[in-house]
């Protein structure tokens, strides 16, 4: 950022400036032209873990969690195939 650029910034008009910056921005972040954005690779997501299912040793409710919606304590077990 040179000195010029702090000048305009307070002097001239401040939403000029601001459209100027986004612009440059822009342009810093725009693909080089010999880039198809149609050949760039998409990255794929990771994969969700499988989250093991669990039984409540109280009230045997099954679900996902640590903690049980009926007993309101952490009474979950892993369950056994």
């Amino acid at each position: 950022m040179s000195m010029l650029d702090v000048l305009l910034r307070y002097i001239d008009d401040p939403v000029q400036y601001m459209r100027r910056q986004q612009e440059l921005r822009r342009k810093r972040e725009a693909l080089p032209p010999e880039v198809d954005e149609d050949e760039l690779d998409i990255p794929e997501s990771p994969r969700e873990r499988k989250v093991p299912m669990r039984e409540c040793r109280i009230c045997q409710h099954r679900g996902h969690d640590r903690f049980c919606p009926t007993c309101l304590a952490e009474t979950m077990e892993l369950v056994r195939k």
